[in-house]
């Protein structure tokens, strides 16, 4: 049936003379044949740079819970700077110190992930973070779990994704 309408319904030439329930269309009873069919409209996606940051310590791994009304609002990730496009190395160094408050030694690019969903696709950079001492987050929201446990926290498949790979 999709492909009969495809057929016979077209906006430029349709042809009512041939289809054979003519008899019972409305647009064509209406002389408005030439607005259908109505054509969905494309969805604008929005384009996202996420950047997470691994950081573990003792055998325990930072994750926080997404709040926020907006994608996987209460599941869990990893502390995460959105950014407007892909974030270089030296960028990166300058924003972990927005999420921590120790010295960070070391930040180490791990891999890329490209994530679509309906109305955004999602570029995530992955880093590695290694900091002096005791590491403390600036955000209250970042707890630390043990590595063993990470599977009993909710997490997109993005999360998911990168996880099973560590």
């Amino acid at each position: 049936i999709m492909e009969f309408g495809a057929m016979l319904c077209k906006p430029d030439a349709p042809k009512c003379a041939e289809c054979p329930v003519s008899f019972n269309c409305k647009a064509l009873k209406t002389n408005a044949v030439q607005k259908f069919p109505v054509k969905a409209k494309t969805i604008k996606k929005r384009q996202r740079f996420f950047n997470y940051f691994l950081i573990q310590q003792n055998g325990q791994i930072a994750i926080r819970k997404r709040q926020e009304k907006d994608i996987w609002q209460h599941l869990y990730e990893l502390p995460l700077v959105e950014s407007k496009q892909l974030m270089s190395a030296n960028v990166v160094h300058k924003e972990i110190d927005n999420i921590l408050f120790n010295r960070v030694n070391k930040i180490e690019y791990l891999s890329e992930a490209k994530h679509v969903l309906t109305h955004q696709t999602i570029q995530a950079q992955f880093w590695a973070v290694e900091a002096e001492g005791l590491i403390s987050f600036k955000a209250s929201d970042v707890i630390r779990v043990p590595i063993s446990q990470i599977q009993n926290y909710p997490v997109s498949v993005l999360i998911e994704k990168f996880l099973v790979c560590l």
